[in-house]
């Protein structure tokens, strides 16, 4: 009798622990967002686990951080992405991944194993705003809920006491949330908006190495990757094309 209290003990901390796990490693204390705004937002899996977080740049191509990513395993991922028809989220496969030109691109693109008909942020935006740290700006980060079927949104401070300066901050930004909130491990490729004079620009992808954080946490910035990152979509496009050409002509 005592070695079954004692299984039925270890099994319920066993249940309690995982759930813990599954919660602390997504975004935390977040508001809700309009839940067609941010439909280029996709959750990526693996094992039936969130992994990260991309973004649709393209009806087949999809952008996070290069560190999210095993090619080895490119097959067993799933992306989840919201359907403009029905609203729900629909779970698509990955064909393979495309690195960029650019060296220590801190970024990989990933195709989907079919064409999506749904809203995409476009390459143009990856530009993003300048921030000015004598400025108040407004930014958030936008993620999946610990359920992972709906979108929250963290905000950050711009004018926190990481600041940058010149070169540094065209690749990276270091922000703290507010009023408690966090960001978490699999909110790593998450976009950033920032409001810069009355208008939300795309300013980055969140980063988060382990656990979940309040404060430091790192931004990568992709304006100075637009360029390379349109050059890839453009060949792949005329790649496609041609592959089309030939398969109709035979």
């Amino acid at each position: 009798m005592r070695n079954s209290f004692y299984i039925l003990l270890a099994k319920l901390t066993l249940l309690v622990s995982c759930s813990s796990n599954d919660v602390e490693t997504r975004l935390k204390n977040g508001q809700n967002v309009d839940k067609d705004m941010y439909s280029f937002v996709v959750k990526i899996e693996l094992s039936g686990k969130q992994v990260c977080t991309g973004l649709l740049i393209d009806q087949q191509w999809i952008l996070t951080l290069r560190r999210c990513i095993d090619k080895r395993s490119i097959a067993k991922y799933k992306v989840h992405i919201k359907d403009a028809d029905t609203g729900k989220f629909i779970s698509r496969k990955l064909k393979r991944s495309k690195e960029l030109d650019e060296k220590n691109a801190k970024v990989i693109l990933l195709e989907l194993d079919i064409i999506i008909q749904t809203k995409v942020l476009s390459t143009n935006d990856l530009n993003g705003g300048s921030i000015d740290n004598k400025k108040e700006t407004s930014c958030i980060v936008v993620g999946f809920t610990s359920n992972g079927n709906s979108l929250n949104k963290v905000k950050v401070d711009a004018n926190s006491p990481k600041k940058c300066s010149g070169e540094a901050c065209k690749k990276n930004l270091r922000f703290d949330t507010v009023h408690g909130a966090d960001v978490c491990q699999s909110d790593n490729g998450a976009p950033v908006f920032c409001k810069i004079e009355s208008k939300w620009f795309f300013t980055g992808m969140a980063v988060v190495k382990k656990g979940c954080q309040k404060k430091d946490i790192l931004i990568v910035t992709l304006s100075h990757l637009s360029r390379s990152i349109s050059k890839a979509l453009k060949e792949e496009r005329k790649f496609n094309l041609r592959i089309s050409i030939h398969c109709y002509v035979m």
